[in-house]
């Protein structure tokens, strides 16, 4: 999430890609606890936004080749 957060806040373009997903028995998901702790996550993402922590994020050699 945070790095599709830092794209669409420098306007980069994000187009969707389906991938196969399998039902896995033996996963070891808390949905209590890993959804409380996604959601955190996401505050912080958000903090980070508003704050601006990733405003001056140095450019890649990607971007200086373009």
């Amino acid at each position: 999430m945070e790095l599709l957060a830092i794209a669409i806040h420098h306007n980069y373009s994000i187009c969707e890609i389906g991938i196969p997903w399998y039902y896995n028995p033996g996963s070891k998901i808390n949905v209590l606890h890993d959804s409380w702790r996604m959601f955190l996550d996401l505050l912080q993402i958000r903090r980070n936004l508003r704050r601006g922590v990733y405003d001056a994020l140095p450019s890649s050699p990607l971007s200086e080749r373009l």
